[in-house]
């Protein structure tokens, strides 16, 4: 659930923010007493944008070490502080070098995090309805992309650079829903964690594939103490093989 908003404040600021870098860079060389060349404009903004590229590669690896809600809260970190950092710099009228550097800087924090999102919310839902579960968000998210553009962008072209305040709300948002834990379910259904049946906390196994190379059942990781895994009676992994008996790992039960 945390991933989800985190992701829907990640769309308030993305695409938003790409349409706008054409006027962004043609507003920055007005302030500078330059003027662009359609060539020219092309260039920069392809390379403002394609800085995610390689962003997102980062972003990867450094998954791997630090895991993806750490990337995640590092680009809506970093996002909200190059907003800041970005709109002060217009208002104070900056060199072009300066500001394009940070608009580059922005773009890329912005996206950084993007891949993190699908895997967040992947990760926090049963393997049967991962599918519907992204489906759905990226559905949603790409809407508050539309609406974020069509409000946006024509407010910031009559207005001014100060009103690219108006995207802060979004990774802001996001921000805050990831370093919050987010709890849906219980007000549903009455159960809160940490009361006496907090056993009854929702644990879902997933198919993972182990580093032998044979699919299991394991309980998907989460923030709780390593447990063995039990096996599921009758379990068998993709290839129809039983499933080894012992679990032959370890997992942290999922809590929503």
């Amino acid at each position: 659930m945390r991933g989800a908003l985190g992701y829907f404040g990640h769309m308030w600021e993305l695409y938003t923010l790409w349409a706008l870098v054409p006027l962004l860079l043609t507003t920055m060389a007005r302030l500078n007493g330059l003027s662009l060349s359609a060539t020219q404009l092309a260039l920069h903004s392809f390379m403002v944008i394609a800085v995610g590229g390689p962003g997102c590669v980062v972003g990867g690896w450094l998954s791997r070490t630090r895991g993806s809600l750490w990337v995640a809260r590092l680009g809506l970190a970093g996002s909200v502080i190059l907003t800041l950092l970005f709109v002060g710099a217009m208002q104070l009228e900056a060199g072009y070098g300066l500001l394009l550097g940070l608009l580059a800087l922005w773009s890329l924090m912005a996206v950084i995090d993007s891949p993190q999102f699908s895997a967040l919310a992947a990760g926090g839902t049963p393997v049967e309805l991962q599918a519907s579960a992204l489906a759905l968000m990226n559905a949603i998210g790409f809407s508050l992309s539309l609406v974020s553009i069509a409000l946006l962008t024509p407010l910031i072209a009559a207005q001014g650079s100060l009103l690219l305040l108006s995207i802060l709300p979004g990774p802001l948002l996001g921000l805050l829903a990831l370093t919050r834990r987010v709890v849906i379910l219980p007000l549903l259904t009455g159960h809160r964690p940490g009361s006496p049946n907090d056993d009854a906390t929702p644990a879902y196994y997933l198919h993972e594939r182990g580093l032998d190379g044979h699919d299991r059942a394991t309980q998907r990781l989460r923030h709780q103490p390593a447990t063995p895994v039990r096996q599921p009676a009758g379990w068998r992994d993709g290839g129809g093989r039983p499933w080894p008996a012992g679990g032959g790992g370890s997992a942290r039960r999922a809590t929503l």
